[in-house]
Order: structure tokens, then sequence, then C-alpha cells
């Protein structure tokens, strides 16, 4: 009798945990789509730039190297389709520059990151604010820090996240462009310890698509995305507190990944997710997720976003404020959709 009491209180239990992993996971939002393309097929398609994204009210294409001043180090179209800016970002007695990062920090400045290589043959690391001509204004030098990602806060300063070579600093830290180094979280010790995976000891570095990197800023939050670890990690920019949540797989789907990511101002998570295996293209592009975190045990889910018509979002490519920018399934411009809590 005690057996059977103690096999039917654990029957119970765990009918009670699904219970709540299943109200946990229930759509909170649903996505309204806007229903016109926003900015035409030919944006974002120039050759030898990396793969466009949104940044600020703009589709931006990067360059990774250039090798001169008149090689163009970024592109930009607005919301029409126009392409409104090629910046040529450019460093006197440089050699070379890579540019890890270039994001649109205000109506009119951008912001890039990266190294440029002198002809002297030294490197320097830097974060630069330049216009959208690529005249450059404040630069600061933050080595030995490689820079992989950068976003900006109300108050004009730069959160980055990236390697240090030396293995003992700070990965995320807060510049300010006429001050320079500020504050510093996250030693890479705290990636290593919750994995194996060797490739911890660099965890700004996107690996491919199972294992990318996302940085976002709110005006209270700085969020990373690491696919290394497996979390989400929020630092709350009032408190300075730090929240790590445990990214569960994505059921029945558990070799998905992000291949898109967002934080709106309302703090939310959104992810397009995709899966590796070898299938056909509609197989592995799996929508758009909202992620879905629980304080109280520091787990968070990816739940899908259903849409209020018959369209099919994919492909997050980031976001105009509250609105989502992405593709769209049978389409080759971008759409906006706007999550709406659910009816």
């Amino acid at each position: 009798m005690k057996k059977m009491r103690f096999v039917m209180a654990i029957s119970l239990y765990a009918m009670i945990f699904s219970l709540a992993v299943q109200a946990q996971t229930k759509p909170t939002h649903q996505l309204t789509p806007s229903g016109h393309e926003i900015v035409s097929p030919a944006a974002g398609t120039l050759q030898g730039l990396e793969a466009p994204y949104w940044s600020g009210e703009f589709l931006v294409q990067k360059a990774f190297y250039t090798h001169g001043p008149d090689d163009v180090s970024a592109s930009l179209w607005d919301a029409k389709g126009q392409q409104v800016a090629t910046p040529h970002i450019w460093f006197a007695g440089s050699s070379e520059m890579h540019f890890s990062a270039v994001i649109v920090s205000s109506a009119n400045a951008l912001l890039a990151s990266g190294y440029a290589k002198k002809s002297d043959g030294t490197t320097a690391m830097f974060i630069a604010e330049s216009d959208f001509a690529g005249h450059i204004g404040r630069v600061i030098q933050v080595n030995p820090l490689i820079v992989e990602h950068i976003c900006v806060v109300p108050d004009g300063t730069v959160w980055a996240f990236g390697d240090d070579r030396n293995t003992k600093g700070y990965l995320l830290r807060h510049y300010d462009l006429s001050k320079g180094f500020l504050e510093g979280y996250l030693p890479v010790s705290d990636f290593v310890s919750v994995t194996s995976d060797p490739s911890a000891k660099w965890p700004a570095q996107s690996r491919g698509g199972r294992q990318p990197v996302y940085l976002t800023c709110t005006a209270n939050t700085v969020g990373i995305y690491s696919g290394t670890t497996q979390e989400w990690i929020e630092l709350n920019t009032t408190t300075r507190a730090i929240s790590r949540y445990a990214i569960r797989p994505t059921q029945p789907y558990a070799d998905a990944a992000p291949d898109g990511l967002a934080q709106v101002p309302s703090g939310r998570v959104y992810a397009s997710l995709w899966r590796h295996r070898k299938l056909t293209q509609d197989e592995r592009e799996l929508g758009i997720y909202e992620l879905q975190k629980d304080s109280s045990s520091g787990a968070a889910s990816w739940v899908h976003l259903p849409s209020v018509d018959d369209s099919e979002p994919i492909g997050l490519l980031g976001n105009n404020g509250e609105a989502l920018v992405h593709y769209q399934k049978g389409h080759v411009g971008l759409f906006s959709s706007q999550p709406k809590n659910v009816q």
C-alpha cells in the first residue's frame, strides 16, 4: 500500500510538473504582420559585403575587411528600399581594417568596432563613431579586447562583448567614447565553468550556425545569447545584477538554433530558429520564437509565435522599436510584424 501511494504521489508530481511546463511554454504573443514589403528585394544584396541585418531604422550590410580608404565599409538602406549611405571608414596609416560590427547609433551616426592593422605591423582594436559618410568622430582603443559585438544604451555609452587575448579580463565591457573604459563583467571563467566545450575560452565568437552569439541593449538591460553555453545572460543596468538562464532544447527540434535575434524596448526577446540537418530550406526554417524565462528555476524556453494570418515569418533581421523585421516564406523582400498579446 505504501509503495502504491508513493508511485501515485510520483505520478501526480510528474503530471503537475508537466502541466506547469506546458502552461509556461504557451505563447503569450502572436505576430501581426504588416502585410506588405517594407524593403525592396534589391536592398541588402551587394556582393562583397556580409549578410544584411536591421539596425535602428536601416537595413545594413557591412564589410568584413577593407584594404584602402576607397573601400566601402558598409551600405545602408531605408525602409523604402533606397540606398542612403555607403560610408568609407578608414584610419590613416592603416594597411587593412577588419569590421566586427557596424551599427546605427543615432539618426545620422554609426558605431563601428574591429581592428586596424598598421603599416608598422601592429594591430589596434577599436570602437569608433562615424557619420553616414564615414567621417570619423571619437575613437577609443580597447586592446587587448577583441570586440565582436557592440550596442548603445540611451545615455550614449557603449557596451561591448569580445574575447580577451590574455584570457583573464572581463569580456563584457562598458565604455564612454570620451572617457574610455568604465566597468567590466563576465570573465572567461564564467563561461568555461558551465561547459566542457573548448570553444568556451572564446565565447564571443560565433561558430557557424550552431553556436551563434548576439548582444542586445535596451534602456534597462544588456543581453547576451551564448550559443556555446546555450544561455541567455542579462545584466540589469540599474542594479548591475546578472541573471543567467539555461535554454532548454526546442522540442521537437533539439538541433534548432537562432539565425537572428532581437530584444525589443519592452525587454522581450525573439529569435528566428532554424535546423542544421540536411533538409530542404522549408524544413530547416522553423519561424519566429519568443524566449520565455523562468527566474525561479533559471531556465528558459523558445516558444513559437503564431501569426494572425497564414503568412510564415522567418529569418529575423532585427527590430524597429517593438516591431520585428524579418523575411517571409514565399517572398524575397522584408516584412515587419508587431507581437501582440494573445487574446
